[in-house]
C-alpha cells in the first residue's frame, strides 16, 4: 500500500493521498460517480460554472455557508479559542495560482499552466526572485467579489470544468500556507466535513 506523504492538495499525487485530502478539503465541483454517465455536482460552488457564449470564460459563485475550520492560523476569538472564516473567491484564486507556483512543484500544475490565460507567465515568474508574488495579476483569473470567481481560458476546453473537481484544485487558505510554511502538508486546514486531529506517520 502507498503512503500518504502530504495532506497538501497541491501535492496529492497518489490515490491514497487524494482520498485523505478529500476528507478535509473541498473542491469547487465534485464527481457524481452514481450517475451513468458520470456528471459534475456543485461542491464549494453553489451551482455549476456559468460558461460565457465564447466558451472561453466561466463565472463561478461560492456557497455562502462555506467556511474553513477553526485553526490557530486565523487567530483567536475573545475567549482564546481558534477561529475559522468564510471561504472567499480570493482563496480560489490563491489556490489555483499555487498549483502553478514552481516553488510548490505541484504535479497538478498541468491543470492550470497552459489552460488559464496568463498562468504560464505567472509560473515562469515564480521560478525567479526570492519569493513568489501571489499579488501578481493573472489575466484569466480574478475575484470579481468575495463570492465570485471569473476564469478565462487560453482556448475552449470542454474538459476544464472537470479539472475543478480534481483534488489538486481543492481550495486552501493562504493564512494556513503562510503560518505553517514547510509544515503545511502536516497541518490540514480545510472546509470539508472532517478535521485532521492526529497523524501517525506510516
Amino acid at each position: 500500500m502507498d503512503r500518504v506523504s502530504s495532506m497538501d492538495p497541491a501535492l496529492a499525487s497518489s490515490l491514497y493521498a487524494a482520498r485523505a485530502v478529500q476528507l478535509v478539503y473541498e473542491t469547487l465541483l465534485e464527481f457524481d460517480y452514481d450517475a451513468k454517465p458520470y456528471r459534475l455536482l456543485p461542491g464549494l460552488a453553489e451551482a455549476l460554472p456559468e460558461a460565457q457564449s465564447n466558451r472561453l470564460a466561466y463565472v463561478i459563485r461560492l456557497r455562502p455557508d462555506a467556511c474553513f475550520q477553526a485553526d490557530p492560523c486565523f487567530g483567536a476569538d475573545s475567549a482564546g479559542a481558534p477561529r475559522g472564516r468564510p471561504v472567499t473567491a480570493e482563496d480560489v484564486v490563491f489556490s489555483l495560482k499555487r498549483l502553478a507556483d514552481r516553488r510548490v512543484a505541484s504535479p497538478g500544475a498541468w491543470l492550470v499552466e497552459d489552460t488559464i490565460a496568463g498562468m504560464r507567465a505567472f509560473a515562469d515568474a515564480s521560478a525567479t526572485g526570492a519569493k513568489t508574488d501571489y499579488g501578481a495579476e493573472v489575466a484569466g483569473l480574478r475575484a470579481a467579489d468575495a463570492r465570485t470567481v471569473q476564469i478565462t481560458l487560453t482556448r475552449p476546453m470542454h474538459q476544464f470544468v472537470w479539472y475543478l473537481a480534481m483534488v489538486y484544485s481543492a481550495v486552501v487558505p493562504r493564512e494556513a500556507v503562510e503560518y505553517y510554511g514547510l509544515d503545511f502538508g502536516c497541518h490540514a486546514v480545510g472546509s470539508g466535513p472532517y478535521r485532521l486531529t492526529e497523524w501517525q506517520r506510516n
